[in-house]
């Protein structure tokens, strides 16, 4: 099996055991993995795990098709970081959860020995999630230029409403007078109704999460 890529960022005390657990059980079952470099500086410093054994990865240097599956460590933030690595390599990944609500994260830390077994096991499913691509003649975006959740177009001053032409596959849609507009994923509009106190329209329980690169704005 291939390594496996850890990414994360920080997060509070009362992950420590849990995370520090984390990399004991990696470990003891011998598993090949590396660290994204600014997070393995901070597990140094946080739970005074010796780093130095780490093997490391950058931004600049990832290559996903190195790796088996990327682990996140954090909350659904940092899985959106994470798919900036990601992109369209359709490398799997698995949320475990040290952040809050944990909609994609979905994997508590207690919960972490039964989820390895799985993935070791190859006992586990692919939830596909559709990308949106922006693309714009002054390629503004650079490679950022895609969400896992959504994109929003939005006015520059506070006075004036701005209009917008939307069109779909090249045939026009509406026409919007607004302060902008936001355009979601199934993941992003879920999460919307999720934070208005609605119901999900995706699952929630997910073992590893693919991106599908195929919708572009």
């Amino acid at each position: 099996m291939k390594p496996i890529a850890i990414f994360g960022r920080e997060f509070s005390k009362e992950y420590y055991t849990g995370v520090t657990a984390f990399f004991k059980l990696l470990d003891e079952r011998q598993i090949d993995y590396k660290v994204y470099g600014s997070f393995s500086k901070f597990i140094e410093q946080a739970l005074e795990i010796d780093t130095t054994k780490f093997k490391t990865f950058s931004k600049k240097n990832f290559d996903a098709s190195q790796f088996e599956f990327l682990i996140s460590l954090g909350g659904d933030g940092t899985i959106l970081e994470a798919t900036t690595l990601v992109k369209d390599s359709e490398l799997p990944m698995l949320g475990i959860n040290t952040g809050r609500l944990g909609f994609l994260s979905s994997i508590r830390l207690d919960q972490i020995e039964d989820a390895m077994d799985q993935l070791l096991d190859s006992a586990y499913m692919i939830d596909s999630r559709s990308v949106i691509k922006v693309e714009t003649d002054a390629n503004l975006f650079g490679e950022q230029n895609f969400a896992l959740n959504e994109l929003t177009l939005h006015k520059k001053d506070t006075q004036s409403m701005i209009v917008i032409q939307a069109y779909v596959d090249g045939k026009f849609l509406n026409t919007y007078w607004a302060d902008g507009l936001i355009i979601a994923t199934p993941t992003g509009s879920t999460a919307y109704s999720l934070s208005c106190g609605g119901q999900l329209s995706c699952p929630v329980h997910q073992i590893l999460l693919s991106l599908l690169w195929h919708r572009t704005i």
